[in-house]
């Protein structure tokens, strides 16, 4: 029994050392409060996981934010998407949220989408 914990732990330690080799963080800086779409992918590199963080400004009970990662093939996973109903506080910053791209099948990334009905990001860090 305690050969399998120390096997399984090892296997923990590998499993989230894999993961963390080849991380890259894209700053992107900006301010967006119109639909924009953005293109800071390069190359044909898998991605197994993408989060984001960020400050998101909304300005009124209507608002609206949300950052949908787009793939080669045009499949669209939602990143983040916040609204006053499912919030506390209409100014936040947000830290590694991935709604639907926590784990990702090795897409080859082609853009970001991000709507904002009534709101403002303040900037995206990936």
């Amino acid at each position: 029994m305690k050969s399998f914990i120390h096997s399984f732990i090892a296997l923990i330690i590998t499993f989230f050392s894999v993961f963390s080799l080849n991380a890259q963080v894209v700053q992107i800086n900006q301010s967006f409060s119109s639909d924009t779409i953005l293109t800071p992918f390069s190359g044909s590199t898998p991605v197994y996981s993408l989060n984001m963080s960020g400050k998101v400004n909304l300005l009124s009970d209507s608002s609206l934010v949300r950052v949908v990662l787009i793939d080669t093939w045009g499949n669209h996973y939602l990143v983040f998407e916040s609204y006053p109903l499912i919030t506390m506080e209409n100014t936040f910053d947000t830290l590694n949220v991935s709604d639907e791209t926590t784990f990702l099948e090795g897409v080859i990334c082609d853009s970001f989408t991000i709507k904002i009905l009534r709101g403002e990001r303040m900037y995206i860090r990936l």
